[in-house]
């Protein structure tokens, strides 16, 4: 009993300068991650997206649930992979590894948290994870390319509807594009541009596809499906705005949060409904095997 004690507390005590470790290291990649989504409304959503399917996944694995608080092979391994592959940041200065590294902490810590035999709701959330920080890291790229896109289709749809529209970018501080239909005023502003829609649909479906045991041409389906998906949406949204804004003039405002809203939820419970719809290759097998 007394050395099942001590070894306890060495576990214990290794654990915690494990942790501690993980917390200095991985500190600096943690308060940019943060900064990086209280600055972008689009990242925001896609991260409480991401928290509440989350959520609903271990709802629906509650029974499995249970702190197990203690390292195995997998967790181990994920750990120290995380710490070498940092240390090789070090070495090639090439950033992007330390994206990598944090996500391999975070699955080894979550299999430490919950076990090894969640590893497949843990490679899920991992999974989507990693599609949220790589989608935080290359922001500022999809950024002005998604605005004009957005700008262009939609101007070119309300030109087939018989409205005259003119596209323009005004140089301020910062560029904007302006966007006048009929006259009436539009900015097509980052929060236009479809990222955190199209977005919060990827991740969702890659949380929902990486969960489910679904075969590999379903997968690539679902994801290219999730981000037409997102995208069309977005389109409609401005369109739907840009249409009813002359009759909302003293509620504009209102009108844009209520249309670009039914539009974010309408998108994501679309993307929702495709991914659960497809075939689970476990209950395939199990009915395959009834029969």
């Amino acid at each position: 009993m007394e050395s099942l004690t001590k070894s306890n507390q060495a576990e214990l005590l290794l654990s915690g300068a494990l942790f501690f470790l993980t917390v200095f290291l991985f500190g600096p990649a943690t308060l940019w991650l943060v900064e990086q989504t209280i600055l972008h409304d689009q990242l925001m959503h896609a991260f409480i997206i991401l928290g509440f399917a989350g959520v609903y996944l271990m709802m629906e694995n509650r029974e499995k649930l249970s702190l197990v608080l203690s390292f195995g092979n997998r967790s181990t391994t994920l750990l120290m992979m995380s710490f070498l592959v940092l240390a090789l940041t070090t070495i090639t200065h090439w950033s992007p590894l330390i994206l990598i590294a944090y996500c391999l902490a975070i699955a080894g810590w979550l299999l430490f948290i919950f076990g090894e035999r969640l590893a497949r709701f843990v490679l899920a959330l991992l999974s989507a994870f990693v599609g949220y920080v790589f989608l935080a890291l290359f922001f500022p790229i999809f950024d002005w390319p998604l605005r004009a896109m957005a700008g262009q289709y939609a101007a070119e749809l309300l030109n087939v509807l018989g409205h005259q529209v003119e596209t323009i970018i005004a140089h301020s501080d910062e560029p904007k594009l302006l966007m006048f239909v009929d006259g009436y005023p539009f900015e097509v502003a980052a929060e236009c541009n479809g990222f955190g829609m199209i977005a919060s649909c990827i991740l969702l479906s890659i949380l929902l596809v990486y969960y489910r045991k679904i075969a590999i041409i379903d997968k690539i389906l679902a994801f290219a499906f999730s981000a037409l998906i997102g995208s069309i949406f977005n389109l409609s949204r401005i369109l739907v705005i840009c249409l009813l804004a002359p009759y909302f003039r003293d509620h504009y405002l209102v009108m844009h949060e209520i249309i670009g809203n039914l539009f974010f939820w309408g998108a994501l419970a679309l993307v929702w409904w495709m991914v659960r719809g497809l075939g689970d290759q476990d209950s395939r097998s199990k009915k395959t095997n009834g029969k």
